[in-house]
């Protein structure tokens, strides 16, 4: 128990006990100043005003908030890539976070649209629960075997539990040119 509860239970205990001691408190005014007591020891108790505290600030209750995911980088671009250059194209590591306090996050399988630019090449995200603060991680490759020349403009979907819309959602973007 803390300090300011101990000093509340200590003066309603004063209190009770100078009214039970004192000859003219017997039968009804008893109970009257019994019930006095209670109310004073429930009314300053919640916020440690009994005269003795701590110094300590009291304890308090973080406010939760719910599931959320944020991406690290908050956008991709992979650059301008060469097709026959020897180049294998360009691998980005995106880290998937819960940034709520209050919620688990349950994804579904991960998926690039428009399909046949971008591949997944390592999911550590599809299908998983991440806790509040945890973190997962996919790495994306670009361009994939038979993506087409030009500009490529496109989305991360990640399907989750998380209201309104069920899904969040990761912009990428990139060019592929012809040697």
């Amino acid at each position: 128990m803390s300090k300011s509860v101990v000093g509340c239970v200590r003066l309603a205990a004063a209190l009770s006990n100078a009214f039970r001691t004192r000859p003219r408190a017997t039968g009804p005014v008893h109970a009257a100043w019994s019930i006095v007591t209670l109310l004073l020891f429930a009314a300053c108790a919640p916020f440690g005003s009994c005269g003795e505290t701590t110094g300590a600030p009291s304890p308090s209750v973080e406010p939760t908030a719910p599931a959320s995911l944020t991406f690290a980088p908050s956008s991709v671009d992979f650059l301008d890539q060469i097709r026959g250059a020897g180049s294998s194209g360009r691998s980005v590591a995106v880290q998937i976070v819960n940034s709520g306090t209050g919620a688990s996050a349950a994804l579904g399988s991960l998926s690039v649209q428009p399909a046949g630019y971008v591949t997944i090449s390592k999911d550590g995200c599809s299908n998983q629960t991440l806790a509040p603060g945890a973190t997962c991680s996919v790495e994306l490759g670009y361009p994939a075997a038979n993506a087409p020349v030009g500009t490529f403009v496109g989305t991360l979907v990640v399907p989750d539990d998380i209201p309104p819309d069920r899904e969040s959602r990761l912009s990428l973007k990139g060019n592929l040119e012809q040697m």
